[in-house]
């Protein structure tokens, strides 16, 4: 019989395989330092906000949706709600959300629209929908799931 606390999680796993292929020098100078400094108020009120906002997003979509849709339409039904949100809304639009995604921060809207429709397509819908949902700030967080809570369509 298999002990629970001896099973890992595929995040466990790919985090030990990442860790293996670092030089030992860049986690004791860079890694270790880097995850015992005080990290910024701001940073740990957004990753607060990330992931209790995520869960109850999923939630309120799989609650109104679920019934009617499998789970493959059900996040479809989202990821278009928050493109069109993205493109639509009050904030900074889509392509400055996008760019706020470190390894986009140079491109241009050509450059971003044409990753956006070729290798981004080739993500699963979840991980499109929590990539999209961390490039929010709190606020825009907050404006997307009071419209979703409401039930309104965007």
């Amino acid at each position: 019989m298999m002990n629970n606390s001896s099973v890992i999680s595929s995040d466990e796993y790919y985090g030990f395989l990442l860790m293996k292929n670092i030089p030992e020098d860049v986690i004791m100078h860079h890694i270790i330092p880097y995850s015992y400094k005080t990290q910024k108020k701001e940073l740990l009120q957004d990753i607060h906000d990330y992931t209790n906002s995520i869960q109850k997003l999923l939630y309120i979509y799989d609650n109104i949706y679920a019934y009617e849709y499998d789970l493959y339409k059900v996040q479809n039904y989202l990821l278009t709600n928050m493109l069109w949100y993205f493109r639509f809304t009050k904030f900074t639009g889509f392509y400055d959300i996008f760019r706020r995604c470190y390894s986009f921060r140079n491109y241009t809207n050509t450059e971003v629209d044409t990753y956006f429709q070729t290798d981004f397509t080739y993500l699963l819908f979840e991980k499109q929908i929590y990539l999209f949902w961390g490039l929010l700030t709190v606020e825009e967080r907050d404006e997307f799931y009071k419209k979703c809570n409401h039930n309104i369509v965007f």
